[in-house]
């Protein structure tokens, strides 16, 4: 049994795995005896199990996280990466922006510990964030089409993007030619580079500048605190300003490199959402996943104090049904 004290963070296939294994109904206390376990459940669980279609699935994996989760949520993936914005770059106008722990104090954590202390009661999806995600798929399978068909931001532009808050097209492209050019004057790591640097290209835009993301409202907290308006002025604080270090650190860059670790194995674009779990590696002692694509990006990098907690979770849905 794991150290009461750590943080056990499970992959939404997990929670699948162990509704493929209850019996149903599942009644108090059913899950085995693993509760001395702190099993955290994150906003990007909630919104993958809520895309479920299948009405009984769909209550099925929510009666599992009332069972096995504690009632304290983390927090939302671009709280993290706000907080560490905020942390790295030291400006004082984004002190109000820290986090005073991992977890999160929105409505949606209000509305988790209603569920996790009610059973009879479950979640009600927020068509706004089902239309975020819409969006946000939308892009990754557009990026992965250009891709495929040889794309790539140092040649042409790409119009992956369109003309989005008044920024246009020829100006976004003119300042990631000048990006690209920046980067393809550095020594690669590996001929992999490229597809990496592209992804990261790609998702700092579409998360940090244009704000497709499931929960923007820290994205949109950040740029007012900047005082920054347009996305023009935007791309130039990123790629060409004094948030530049997010090229090359941080949670955005572990994002990246799942997303082309999936990019690389035959353009497929896999659960694009697999990226945001990457974001809470810092905050727990392991992840446990059944996604072999994520077990191998893992060991990848065996030097990684993050990427090593990410761990098999055979061992764990064994112990809940002993």
């Amino acid at each position: 049994m794991l150290n009461s004290n750590s943080r056990t963070y499970l992959d939404t296939n997990v929670y699948s795995r162990i509704a493929d294994r209850c019996s149903l109904p599942i009644n108090l206390g059913s899950l085995g005896n693993r509760t001395g376990s702190q099993v955290y459940l994150s906003p990007i669980n909630i919104v993958e199990i809520l895309q479920v279609t299948d009405e009984l699935r769909r209550e099925v994996l929510v009666r599992v996280l009332q069972e096995i989760c504690t009632d304290r949520l983390l927090a939302e993936p671009e709280l993290l990466i706000v907080d560490f914005i905020a942390e790295r770059y030291q400006n004082d106008s984004l002190d109000q922006l820290r986090l005073q722990s991992p977890f999160s104090s929105t409505e949606l954590a209000r509305v988790w510990r209603d569920v996790k202390e009610n059973p009879a009661k479950t979640f009600v999806f927020d068509d706004a964030i089902r239309e975020r995600i819409l969006h946000l798929k939308l892009f990754n399978q557009l990026t992965h089409v250009w891709f495929k068909g040889g794309g790539s931001f140092h040649d042409n532009s790409t119009a992956l993007l369109g003309d989005y808050h008044g920024v246009s097209l020829r100006e976004m492209a003119t300042l990631m030619k000048q990006t690209i050019d920046e980067m393809k004057a550095r020594t690669p790591e590996s001929e992999n580079a490229w597809p990496f640097r592209d992804m990261l290209l790609m998702l700092v835009c579409s998360l940090l500048v244009v704000g497709i993301t499931p929960f923007p409202e820290a994205i949109d907290k950040l740029w007012q605190s900047l005082a920054i308006e347009t996305t023009t002025e935007r791309l130039e604080y990123v790629f060409k300003g004094p948030l530049g270090f997010l090229l090359n650190e941080g949670p955005l860059v572990g994002m990246a490199a799942v997303m082309a670790h999936q990019l690389s194995n035959r353009f497929n674009p896999g659960n694009l959402l697999d990226a945001f779990h990457i974001v809470y590696l810092p905050y727990i002692s392991e992840l446990l996943t059944f996604d072999r694509a994520m077990l191998t990006i893992a060991h990848t990098y065996p030097d990684s104090p993050n990427f090593t907690r990410v761990q098999p979770a055979d061992k764990f849905v064994d112990e809940l049904f002993i």
